[in-house]
Parts: structure tokens; sequence; C-alpha cells
């Protein structure tokens, strides 16, 4: 599609289109991009923004909780774990990564129900 067609500008004005309603999108592919760096405290940051701005985003609250297992935050994690489920209980990595976060803290009989 060309923009410009539909819009009275000429094509020069447009360094850039920005989508707002993408913008929790953009957030997770930061946080994505920190987590491969082992940034994960700034990525818990990009996880949020994302949840923040498109409650219910449940890729963005699986990354989220993953991210804080990864930084030892196991309960705060279970939140964000168990509202992905909640979405989409179909996703067995969203079971085993809330399973661990029991697992991790030594509950094994919690973590052996999910």
């Amino acid at each position: 599609m060309n923009i410009p067609e539909f819009v009275n500008r000429p094509y020069d004005d447009f360094d850039a289109i920005d989508v707002p309603a993408a913008d929790h999108h953009r957030r997770l592919q930061e946080g994505l991009d920190l987590v491969g760096e082992e940034k994960y405290e700034e990525a818990i940051g990009k996880f949020q923004a994302a949840v923040d701005e498109e409650p219910g985003f449940r890729r963005a609250l699986l990354a989220l909780g993953f991210a804080l297992i990864e930084v030892g935050k196991n309960k705060e994690a279970r939140p964000p774990l168990r509202e992905a489920i909640s979405l989409d209980s179909g996703v067995p990595l969203a079971h085993i990564k809330l399973g661990m976060t029991f697992l991790n803290e030594g509950q094994a009989a919690e973590a052996a129900t999910h």
C-alpha cells in the first residue's frame, strides 16, 4: 500500500509511520532482545510495560514469568504465569515454569501439581 495516495501529504514528509496500537508488541520484542543479552532485570521492565499496555497479553505474561524466575523471583513469577495459563491452559511450558517456581523453593509436592 502506498500511504501518500491516501494522505494529503507529500511522500517526503514521512520519516516513519508509528502504530501506537502495536507498542505492547514492541515492548515484548525489546524485552526478548534484552533476555538474549542476559539483561533480565531490564527485560522485566519491558515485559511489565507490555502487560500494562495490553492486559491479558499472554506472550508478555509468559516472558515476564520466565524472566522473574531467571532472577530468582519465584513468588513474583507465579501471578503472571497463572494469568497466562488462565488465558490458555494448553501451553505446557507455562505449567512447567510455574511448577519450577515451587521446586526452586523446595516445594516438590506443590510443584508436582503443575
